[in-house]
């Protein structure tokens, strides 16, 4: 009776044992799948932050070649499309002559 005790609680330690082996290679797996979309993420974020100079200067281009040429209707589409993703294209007004104060020679 002692050897079929052993013999069943062996068999029921080893199915336990299958069960967590299972578990631990799917779960092993599912890490695995979830770094790599991290990592995939992470190098969108780098790439990004350095193609952010570039996109900042390139907006700054068409701001200003939008404000040079404001008279021409392509040029009120591309004004557009920038106030479209949230930037205000506004010209700076020319600064007055400097005027002269005191006494006007007779």
């Amino acid at each position: 009776m002692e050897y079929r005790t052993q013999y069943w609680l062996s068999i029921s330690l080893a199915g336990i044992l299958l069960v967590l082996i299972i578990a631990n290679i799917w779960l092993y797996q599912g890490n695995v799948s979830r770094q790599m979309e991290v990592n995939e993420r992470q190098a969108l974020i780098q790439q990004a932050a350095q193609l952010e100079g570039l996109n900042r200067e390139l907006l700054q281009a068409l701001a200003g070649f939008t404000i040079a040429q404001a008279d021409k209707p392509a040029d009120k589409q591309i004004e557009q499309m920038l106030g479209s993703l949230g930037i205000k294209v506004t010209p700076t007004p020319a600064q007055p002559a400097a005027q002269t104060t005191g006494s006007k020679p007779k």
